[in-house]
């Protein structure tokens, strides 16, 4: 299976957090604060290259920790026992839900409310396309993430994004197109279509394959279509969301990756 670059993916994932009822005193210093965001940073699997703390008076920190793979930054409100981060990468190595545990237990959070999880630069093309081959594009292995975690198998959600299905048979064609292309194991189970019967209903089917399945649906009217992914070994994400971009005629697709271990 080759890498389709011209259709592009997402170079990050920006997660934005509001810790709230946090511990007074665990917020209140820049020394305390820039101890936990830097455990958090290191305990996800982040590379620190420099960080930068400071304290405001009466109250609240600011602080900023720059990692190979982007950045952690936060805001704090000791007198409302709040604090603001956002966690942004250009890897697949950080784990995002290290990083906020770390921060729940080291700040005593009471509430952890995630505001948004951002995938930046969906859909942009390999920078040789326009400057020429100046530069060489870094790979990202979940190969090698995969193995390192000893995990078992993968869910992988693709959000994509323009896509409008007509039907739950033209659901099956573009599923078919992508197990196709990706070499997937044949069909063991048919498929369940369940059609939509008004404006607000899901139209949706399943389907079982030897090491997958696949479930798929879409909102009557929506152009978003979603498909989740289950396996038992290893499926290379970036590479089956670029296979579905392309089978589904999408203008851009999102992508999640849980590992099960």
């Amino acid at each position: 299976m080759t890498f389709n670059t011209k259709l592009g993916y997402a170079i990050g994932r920006h997660l934005i957090v509001d810790l709230h009822g946090c511990n007074y005193e665990s917020i209140a210093t820049a020394d305390r604060v820039r101890d936990v965001m830097l455990s958090a940073a290191r305990e996800s699997g982040a590379t620190i290259v420099s960080e930068s703390f400071r304290h405001f008076s009466p109250h609240g920190v600011s602080g900023f920790v720059v990692i190979s793979e982007s950045h952690f930054s936060i805001h704090t409100w000791p007198e409302y026992s709040f604090a603001a981060v956002d966690i942004f990468t250009c890897g697949d190595t950080v784990n995002f839900n290290t990083a906020v545990n770390v921060l729940r237990e080291k700040f005593g959070v009471r509430d952890v409310e995630i505001n948004a999880d951002l995938f930046r630069g969906t859909g942009v093309t390999a920078a040789h396309e326009l400057v020429g081959e100046k530069i060489t594009l870094r790979e990202l292995s979940w190969q090698e993430l995969f193995t390192r975690t000893h995990a078992w198998g993968m869910r992988i959600d693709v959000e994509l994004i323009g896509c409008e299905v007509t039907s739950s048979d033209h659901m099956q064609q573009i599923v078919n197109s992508i197990t196709e292309h990706m070499q997937m194991p044949k069909l063991c189970k048919t498929f369940e279509n369940q059609c939509a019967k008004d404006a607000h209903s899901l139209t949706t089917f399943s389907a079982c394959y030897h090491d997958i399945h696949i479930s798929a649906y879409q909102k009557m009217g929506s152009d978003t279509f979603y498909l989740e992914f289950l396996t038992n070994g290893f499926v290379d994400p970036r590479v089956l969301g670029v296979t579905a971009l392309e089978k589904g005629n999408a203008k851009g697709y999102r992508l999640r990756v849980s590992l099960r271990q």
